[in-house]
């Protein structure tokens, strides 16, 4: 929890935009998945603003005890939550993650990966969006091309990609991130680790049936 708030007070740095939202995600994601810590999370978070931690220091000690790429992925996540308050990924914040990336062993592929989970939609998510309005045939059209490019984007390739190369990228993904991976996380790591991998599935499905 400790290492997860410098990286914290390291990202709300780089954009304090909507700054008491932030401070709101942190709070609720520490209580959710840091139950039985014992931190300050208040004092701890002021401390780390007011003596920012170096970025090579806290990534050594992430990669000694982070050993599967699925758990430093993790890290990832947290961050592009905190972004992801405001809706906007800029270029501070990307720079930052990319950084972090890099340092824990994780290519520039991973952390797209991670930012269009953020945007791609679920097919459940997505039809109960597009329901919900009296969109025109058009404009569904329209989120329909972009979910497509996001779940591209979520698998780790371009739009050129064959159906061979979206079945290879699926089956390292689901390698690396099955929720199988995480039975001897806490209850609410593994409830994350299906969330994440239902993005996962659903881009490979999507792509499936689009390719096939």
């Amino acid at each position: 929890m400790e290492a997860y708030i410098c990286l914290a007070a390291l990202m709300i740095q780089k954009d304090r935009y909507n700054y008491s939202e932030k401070l709101l995600f942190l709070n609720s994601y520490f209580n959710k998945h840091f139950s039985n810590e014992t931190y300050d999370f208040g004092n701890s978070l002021t401390f780390s603003f007011k003596h920012p931690i170096q970025l090579k220091t806290i990534s050594y000690w992430l990669k000694k005890h982070l050993k599967e790429p699925a758990k430093r992925t993790q890290v990832l996540y947290f961050l592009a939550g905190i972004a992801a308050v405001d809706g906007v990924f800029t270029q501070k914040e990307e720079a930052l993650m990319k950084e972090l990336a890099a340092l824990l062993g994780l290519s520039d592929q991973d952390l797209k990966a991670v930012l269009a989970q953020y945007s791609f939609e679920t097919e459940e998510e997505y039809y109960k969006r597009v329901n919900s309005k009296s969109s025109t045939s058009s404009a569904k059209n329209i989120n329909s091309s972009v979910r497509i490019e996001l779940a591209f984007q979520v698998l780790g390739l371009t739009s050129a990609a064959s159906i061979q190369e979206i079945k290879s990228a699926y089956r390292k993904l689901a390698m690396v991130h099955h929720p199988d991976k995480f039975m001897n996380e806490s209850p609410e790591q593994i409830a994350l680790a299906h969330e994440r991998f239902q993005k996962i599935l659903d881009a490979y499905e999507l792509l499936e049936k689009m390719k096939g």
